[in-house]
């Protein structure tokens, strides 16, 4: 009987020790969340302080001054400049007849 005792203390504290492993490593585990949290906040707060430090400055931006005026170049058709002459009709071999 006291065998048995001693393996059900032992059985009990093995138990207890899971316990507590399980435990601890849960709580590593929160503290890493938690750690990226605050990294997370830290990230947002400089990005905060960024946004007023630019919004009280006035940084206008003329856009209509940064274009440059499109100039098209001159109009040169090259040969398609001078008009076609009409068809002289003779040359196809019809007969015209006055109207």
């Amino acid at each position: 009987m006291r065998r048995a005792a001693e393996q059900a203390t032992k059985a009990a504290q093995r138990t207890a020790d899971e316990r507590e492993r399980l435990h601890l490593e849960a709580r590593a585990v929160e503290v890493g969340a938690d750690n990226a949290d605050l990294q997370h906040n830290s990230q947002l707060e400089e990005l905060d302080d960024l946004l007023r430090a630019t919004l009280a400055v006035d940084e206008h931006v003329d856009f209509a001054r940064l274009k440059k005026p499109f100039r098209f170049p001159p109009f040169a058709p090259g040969a398609l400049g001078p008009p076609v002459p009409a068809p002289d009709w003779r040359q196809f071999g019809l007969l015209l007849r006055p109207a």
